[in-house]
């Protein structure tokens, strides 16, 4: 990739493959499994939540008549806990399955199992990132609470450094979140570079976003404040119509703290058509928000390993234009000189005598036989010089 886009690395999911409806498959499995699951630590944990909502009732009541909140029961938070604490690991190992499973076909174009959702080797590396940030996240709970209780010692023993201190207990929470973000986004692509590399690589996301982060921060916050602004828009329009059906409940609550009594107003509040139907629509347009973010999230992650495995193209400015060259003159090798032919010189032809003269025929006889010409006297070319 030439260039990394927050914009792009945020649509990065929702671009087009050659498949269609992979991530939308994935995303209606994870949903089906997601209600399972809730319904059933409902109905698992609903003898310990009765007692759980009973105490919540009867502290509504006690503010609403002045007197003081009841204590909870220890048992009561001791019964859920084992029930609560199921229901995370089972969301969790859930949500690694969906998440492998969206990274497995935007990061390396695989795809497999049910709708796309199986249980395999990606699945762990992502619920080990899980694990690993959790544990992390208890790490610098546990720094943050060790820098405190160092700034009060220090306070107390030097009295001379109490407003020194003060100051940088002030500004502390404002360097620990810059510390958390610039951390959390360095390491967001944890999951996506394991199932990328097909080994467990939490740390190798550190050198995925060298030189990123801005551009990530970014992404997720386009991210999140879309996020905000549909959520708080939904929230808005339902907020009016279930504000006027929860009044009773809340009332009754108030009055009395009794569980069955408080079920049933509940129960009336919620059989209105309308109510009902606001519920409805105003859940899923939840859950699908829920999974839009999500599959956006993992897309930035994606597009980062992405743009990390290619190579940059360097964008160089135009190399000015030189003049064209003149071909070059190939010259012939030379040829070796001829051998000198020497000239056959004709030897003089010697010159033949003159052929003596015919000679007449005889006469016949009475005639006289014919005067022979007098030749003329033969020059001789050179003349002889004077003796």
């Amino acid at each position: 990739m030439s260039e990394f886009s927050a914009v792009q690395a945020g649509l990065y999911a929702f671009r087009r493959r050659e498949r269609r409806f992979v991530l939308t498959g994935a995303t209606i499995g994870y949903l089906i499994g997601a209600c399972l699951i809730g319904a059933a630590f409902v109905a698992a944990a609903w003898p310990a939540l009765s007692g759980l909502i009973s105490w919540y009732a009867s502290v509504f009541h006690a503010a609403s008549s002045g007197g003081s909140p009841p204590q909870p029961d220890p048992a009561v938070f001791i019964s859920v806990a084992p029930w609560y604490g199921g229901y995370i690991l089972a969301t969790l190992l859930w949500m690694s399955v969906y998440e492998a499973a969206c990274l497995r076909w935007m990061v390396r174009g695989e795809t497999g199992g049910v709708l796309g959702l199986s249980f395999n080797g990606d699945t762990a590396r992502v619920f080990l990132t899980y694990v690993l940030w959790m544990v992390l996240w208890i790490a610098f709970c546990v720094a943050v609470g060790l820098f405190y209780g160092a700034l009060i010692a220090v306070n107390a023993a030097a009295p001379a450094l109490r407003i020194l201190m003060m100051v940088l207990g002030a500004l502390a929470p404002l360097g620990l979140i810059a510390l958390l973000v610039w951390v959390a986004t360095r390491l967001s692509p944890a999951a996506a570079t394991s199932v990328a590399r097909q080994k467990f690589a939490f740390f190798g996301a550190w050198g995925v976003t060298r030189g990123r982060f801005w551009d990530l921060l970014g992404a997720f916050f386009i991210i999140l404040a879309i996020y905000i602004a549909v959520s708080f828009t939904a929230q808005a329009l339902v907020r009016i119509p279930m504000t006027q059906a929860m009044y009773p409940v809340m009332t009754q609550a108030m009055q009395d703290a009794d569980f069955a009594s408080i079920m049933s107003r509940l129960g009336e509040a919620l059989a209105s058509p309308l109510i009902a139907g606001v519920l409805a629509a105003y859940i899923a347009v939840s859950l699908v928000l829920s999974c839009v973010m999500r599959l956006a999230w993992f897309g930035v992650n994606a597009y980062a390993v992405a743009a990390k495995d290619e190579p940059e193209a360097v964008v160089s400015p135009p190399a000015p234009q030189a003049p064209p060259a003149a071909l070059p003159i190939v010259q012939a090798p030379p040829q070796p000189a001829p051998a000198p032919v020497a000239e056959a010189q004709t030897p003089p032809v010697a010159e033949a005598a003159p052929a003596p003269p015919a000679e007449a025929p005889a006469p016949p006889a009475g005639e006289a036989a014919p005067t022979p010409a007098e030749e003329p006297p033969q020059t001789s070319p050179n003349p002889p010089g004077p003796t």
